[in-house]
């Protein structure tokens, strides 16, 4: 599991995969621990006072994969913006050579939004996908793109995002916090949610603030 680890060794390392001829990195980051401190400080990947640990780290998985995925902890709880630390550190993380960051810990959607002219994708925060949580924190977000890879004969590689979908999902449950069920919104009902095509618009809202070229729908 990314951003917990047994070792000093298992922390410093980069574990690089490889699926359809891409290698990949994958790091997890979180802000903080809810004020736990963990015994050793290479059992979680806590960036907090780590920062410029964190960008050189992502730095050298840049070199060491075609694409690297970063997974973030950050962002207020229950805010559909992100704050000037994200995105301070989203620009920042995509200059070290991150293409694809994911953030959550909001409990709440966030905007997506292109960095360097399209070369690195951020979700600011996609959302609970299964929570007994309630009003906005109900609403998450589902999203997928493809990673295309060119050789050239020179021995240099390109790679870039293409088909980016993003939709909104519900996580529906009764009223005894049971029988959950996450529901996509072109498949929701009233009896679901009332007035759900409303929720819907007033939530697509959300995910295009800061970029309105992201598409919704698509799936």
């Amino acid at each position: 599991m990314n951003g917990t680890y047994t070792s000093q060794e298992d922390y410093d390392a980069i574990p690089v995969g490889e699926i359809n001829g891409i290698r990949y990195a994958f790091l997890s980051f979180c802000h903080d621990m809810n004020g736990l401190q963990p015994e050793q400080p290479y059992y979680v990947s806590c960036y907090d006072g780590h920062e410029e640990e964190m960008l050189n780290k992502v730095a050298q998985a840049k070199t060491m994969a075609d694409v690297v995925l970063v997974a973030m902890h950050w962002g207020d709880e229950y805010q559909t913006s992100p704050n000037e630390h994200q995105t301070t550190l989203a620009q920042q993380l995509a200059d070290a050579g991150a293409d694809i960051i994911i953030g959550n810990h909001p409990h709440c959607i966030e905007p997506v939004q292109w960095l360097n002219d399209g070369k690195t994708i951020c979700f600011y925060a996609l959302g609970n996908i299964v929570a007994a949580q309630y009003d906005l924190s109900k609403i998450e977000m589902m999203a997928a793109l493809t990673i295309n890879k060119t050789t050239y004969g020179d021995g240099r590689i390109e790679i870039s995002l293409s088909d980016l979908k993003t939709d909104l999902m519900y996580c529906y449950f009764d009223a005894n916090c049971r029988n959950f069920d996450v529901i996509p919104f072109p498949q929701m009902e009233d009896a679901h949610l009332a007035n759900c095509m409303d929720v819907y618009e007033q939530y697509k809202a959300v995910v295009t603030q800061m970029d309105p070229s992201i598409p919704i729908g698509g799936f």
